[in-house]
């Protein structure tokens, strides 16, 4: 419909609504990565029992060379799938758009994220455990030490003033006239930052179970485990764009420290397990979309219990899991210290009942959640939800299984995170679904 005037917006697609749009064009050179993992295992007789060894060392590389483009536009909200660019001008017929663009950048986005990366990072980590089987008791232990580089350089505007702008004015279609869009046309500046630093951490886990009778056990753990961050520290406090190293130490490493213990039931068809639970996490990010920078640590604490019956044909797996999770500490964002965490549900659970006859398996998969935040200002809450699956298999023949899935079979609308902590002015808030109803079949021939 080029060309063609809007005469009546407000009944344009039956909503009279636009909606402006952001394409996040994501160049990916290179992701290469080579992991190597060596170990040796074995078991020796000790005090009566037996002891398992485990030892080994691992090494990797990752490159990360990426380029981040972004291009803006104006498209009409159709739910036909054929959104289509839409045009501006100004009450004087000034146009603002280029066929339908309003930029060649992140327009709604302030003109930010225009990025390269070339990078490469590299991890060794030697570890041993040790696991003791004695009378009543199985013992284990474990040691990580990980030590790593990140070496390579980024570009990028938001990078700081001494590293350029990132926005020029480029004639784009040829026609020797600079249009509003062209005015606004992200690059690449050419000066590049540095990334140049090293890390080492020390991960750890202990644990006990004791068996009180043939089909009871307790048992408890206490872990600490760490994860080196990467990409996602660029462009941001934690590293100095002079030098590439850390400005914080801390930066490198996020860990979590772990505390459990239950009870385990198994005997005749029926197993139950009761986990309790205390982590504390750290988190150091980035997330494009809002722009902003995560410093913080996390307190979680609840309980998970699931268990499975069996009786002849028919079999129910269940589980439930409580959570109380709260922001403990951030250190960019201290009004949000006591909320809950964004997307976190106070309860999630799922279950599993089947029947198996000869040929023939009939079940269903139901999975649900309490409502949880949508942001961690704890304002705008998405509700929760129960969904629900199904499926049949058919084994008509040995080797031969015709089989058909049911995903999501009420259709529900099943919100997973939404950017706005609260709702706006316009009353819009952009969120995600989980997929609706899809149903598949297929059939598999053995061999």
């Amino acid at each position: 419909q080029a060309g063609q005037r809007i005469a009546d917006p407000a009944s344009l697609n039956g909503n009279g609504l636009l909606a402006n749009i952001v394409l996040f064009d994501v160049d990916l050179k290179s992701l290469n990565n080579i992991t190597n993992d060596i170990r040796l295992n074995g078991s020796l007789p000790f005090a009566g029992g037996s002891l398992a060894v485990t030892g080994g060392f691992y090494a990797s590389r990752q490159d990360i060379k990426s380029d981040w483009l972004w291009t803006s536009s104006v498209q009409t909200v159709a739910d036909n799938g054929r959104s289509e660019l839409v045009d501006v001008r100004t009450a004087a017929g000034v146009p603002v758009t280029q066929n339908g663009v309003p930029g060649y950048s992140a327009s709604f986005f302030g003109n930010c994220c225009r990025r390269s990366y070339d990078l490469d990072y590299t991890t060794y980590a030697p570890f041993a455990q040790l696991g003791l089987e004695l009378g009543r008791f199985n013992i284990d232990g474990s040691l990580r030490y990980d030590f790593g580089r990140a070496r390579g350089s980024v570009a990028g505007s938001d990078l700081g003033a001494a590293f350029g702008s990132g926005i020029t004015t480029f004639d784009i279609n040829g026609d020797g006239v600079i249009s509003a869009a062209e005015r606004q046309v992200a690059v690449i500046p050419n000066a590049r930052s540095p990334l140049d630093y090293n890390y080492d951490y020390l991960s750890y886990s202990g644990g006990v179970n004791f068996r009180l009778t043939d089909s009871t056990a307790l048992f408890g753990r206490y872990s600490r485990g760490g994860r080196a961050n990467a990409d996602r520290l660029l462009f941001g406090p934690s590293i100095n764009t002079a030098t590439g190293g850390l400005t914080d130490q801390g930066a490198a490493v996020d860990f979590v420290r772990q505390l459990e213990g239950g009870f385990k039931f198994r005997q005749g068809g029926v197993s139950l397990y009761a986990t309790g639970f205390w982590a504390r996490t750290e988190e150091q990010n980035f997330e494009a979309t809002t722009q902003r920078f995560f410093n913080r640590e996390y307190d979680a604490k609840g309980v998970e219990i699931e268990g499975r019956i069996a009786r002849g044909p028919f079999s129910l797996s269940a589980g439930g899991t409580y959570t109380d999770a709260e922001i403990t500490r951030d250190v960019l964002n201290p009004g949000v210290e006591g909320n809950r965490p964004r997307r976190q549900a106070k309860f999630i659970y799922q279950a599993t009942p089947q029947v198996d006859f000869d040929r023939v398996t009939i079940g269903a998969n139901v999975i649900g959640t309490t409502d949880s935040y949508a942001q961690d200002n704890n304002v705008l809450k998405m509700p929760g939800y129960t969904q629900v699956n199904a499926f049949v298999s058919i084994r008509p023949a040995d080797n031969v299984t015709v089989s058909v899935n049911g995903n999501n079979l009420f259709d529900v609308k099943g919100i997973t995170e939404a950017e706005e902590g609260a709702i706006p002015t316009n009353g819009i808030v952009r969120a995600r679904s989980i997929t609706g109803r899809t149903i598949s079949a297929a059939v598999r021939f053995g061999f």
